[in-house]
């Protein structure tokens, strides 16, 4: 459940920031766009990869015959639960990492209008 969405997610950023100066030798990232150097933003992204298993195993489910089990359905359940908690957090992201002027009330609406 939440710890290892927790335990997940440290992996991932710890990945993600060990990674960083390997990553950016073939793959020039702008960082306007994306700083994957910074502890913050490695977190964001580590928490939307955590939270988007389903395309990984949703394929896995069919072609195991699962999804008509009990656990299969809640499996699911599960993950498009964690689908839908990604949407805020790409929303959120630019108010995490301090691109924009932090507006409290377009951070609720926002967050609001997308759950």
């Amino acid at each position: 459940g939440l710890m290892q969405i927790n335990r997940t997610t440290g992996v991932l950023a710890e990945g993600i920031l060990l990674g960083a100066p390997l990553l950016e030798k073939f793959i020039p990232l702008d960082e306007g766009l994306i700083n994957i150097n910074s502890p913050v933003e490695a977190l964001v992204l580590a928490l939307v990869g955590t939270l988007s298993t389903s395309a990984f195993v949703f394929p896995v489910l069919k072609d195991q015959a699962w999804e008509e089990e009990g656990s299969g359905q809640a499996a699911m359940s599960i993950l498009l639960l964690q689908d839908l908690l990604v949407v805020p957090l790409f929303v959120l992201l630019p108010f995490v990492v301090g691109t924009v002027n932090t507006d409290y009330d377009a951070i609720g609406f926002l967050a609001a209008k997308t759950t």
